[in-house]
């Protein structure tokens, strides 16, 4: 896509732009590539609504432990519509004054969080067991990629159903977003280098999300382990939510 953008000069960045070498120009104008175009677009509004759904329960919690407040509907649709309203401002305010740094912001914002944690929490388990993780993933990933629990509920077997709710639903929610990766690649790709783009799409991308597993998530798992705090029982006496800001 950022080479029909930016070498090939095409005026339009369509997600069937990408297509064009497998289905010719003729195929990728036509019908076709309207459909995938259309198919496109349905995808990024259930991908976003699929976020909002997760994030606005997830913030709502936040604001009203904050502030002294029991989350309900009400409080619900406001952060809905709030988180909403900066969106739309910053796509409008366009990549440089709105998207870029709205995501800078988040991302300071998020590498204090993670540096305030590491630093004041237990630094030596968070390490140890993150190194210890990393090599249990890499010993793992095929099986635990493949995994889909064929026995559940035979021969006294649990079905968890936990390759449902985690590996498949997680699966299908980044396949979504990435034609909307995609196109956000290719739209500030001008001027870079292939391998670049790639490496620091690949690298830092997995990065980020491995530091927030490994030091939020061994944090927490130091709580429980400690008995500091029973996250296991507030969140089935309250809600995931709950947990993460008690």
């Amino acid at each position: 896509m950022a080479y029909f953008l930016h070498v090939r000069k095409h005026k339009v960045l369509r997600i069937s732009e990408a297509i064009r070498p497998a289905l010719g120009e003729k195929l990728a104008r036509s019908w076709l590539g309207n459909i995938i175009d259309i198919l496109f677009v349905f995808g990024m509004l259930g991908g976003g609504a699929t976020s909002l759904g997760i994030l606005v329960p997830l913030i709502n919690e936040g604001l009203g432990g904050l502030f002294s407040f029991t989350p309900n509907a009400t409080s619900q649709i406001a952060v809905l519509v709030g988180t909403t309203a900066i969106f739309a401002v910053s796509a409008w305010r366009g990549l440089k004054g709105g998207i870029e740094m709205l995501s800078d912001i988040n991302m300071w914002l998020g590498l204090a969080v993670l540096l305030f944690v590491l630093v004041m929490g237990p630094t030596v388990f968070i390490l140890d067991t993150g190194l210890n993780s990393i090599g249990l993933m890499l010993s793992n990933l095929v099986q635990m990629a493949t995994w889909t629990e064929p026995f559940g509920d035979l021969n006294g077997f649990e079905d968890t159903g936990f390759h449902q709710s985690w590996t498949i639903f997680y699966w299908a929610w980044w396949l979504v977003f990435a034609p909307t990766v995609g196109l956000f690649i290719a739209r500030i790709s001008k001027g870079r280098r292939i391998k670049t783009m790639v490496a620091g799409s690949i690298f830092f991308g997995s990065l980020g999300c491995a530091l927030f597993f490994i030091i939020l998530g061994n944090y927490g798992l130091y709580l429980q382990l400690s008995s500091t705090l029973d996250v296991i029982q507030v969140m089935n006496d309250q809600s995931a939510n709950a947990a993460f800001y008690t």
